[in-house]
Order: C-alpha cells, then structure tokens, then sequence
C-alpha cells in the first residue's frame, strides 16, 4: 500500500483478485492449493472485476499487498541491509510450522 494511502494499488488489488485461491494452511499443507481462479476463459472478466472493484470502491479494500516466503523475506532483508537501506539485520527466522500459513522473524537493530 502506498503511504498515507487509504487504497491500495491497482495492482495489488488485481493480484489478490486475480492470484490468489484459498487461505487454510492444512490444505496448502496437503499440496491442495485450490483451483486458480484465471485462466484463459476468465482472464477478461477477472481483470474487469479487479478493476471495477479498485475504480468505484470508495472504501479500504482488504487485500493483502505483500506476501513473503521465510527464504524470499531473509533475501530482502539481507539486500535492504547491505545497501544502508534499513538499520536492522536478520537476527533469526522462525520457519513456517506444519499445517500453518506463518512465520516469524526477528530482527535487530544495527549499532
């Protein structure tokens, strides 16, 4: 979400829209990640909705802009820290743990 934005992006609301299948971990877990909502036969009339929905909603859109893996966040961070982009480094990850959709990480602040 852009600062001090109430809405997020275009973007991220046809991604969530578009992308995204279902939220319980046991099934991801399972290897059932459900059934992508586009395809070639739907392509069109989900974008239109993403759109649609992003143009005449006046209110937040609850989508989720950002979604990380343990490896992909420990790669940002790692990258953001090298270039003097953020003064935290990666103090530890707690991986994902079965049959659940999260993961912890810790950070420090540099001195």
């Amino acid at each position: 979400m852009e600062k001090d934005s109430k809405k997020h992006t275009l973007k991220s609301v046809i991604e969530h829209r578009v992308l995204v299948t279902h939220n319980d971990s046991i099934r991801h877990w399972n290897n059932d990640h459900g059934i992508q909502r586009i395809d070639d036969q739907n392509y069109d009339y989900m974008l239109s909705y993403a759109i649609n929905e992003f143009d005449t909603e006046k209110n937040y859109i609850d989508v989720h802009s950002l979604q990380f893996t343990p490896q992909s966040f420990e790669k940002i961070i790692n990258i953001l820290e090298k270039h003097n982009f953020i003064n935290f480094i990666l103090d530890k990850i707690y991986h994902t743990k079965k049959n659940q959709n999260e993961f912890t990480a810790i950070l420090r602040k540099k001195n």
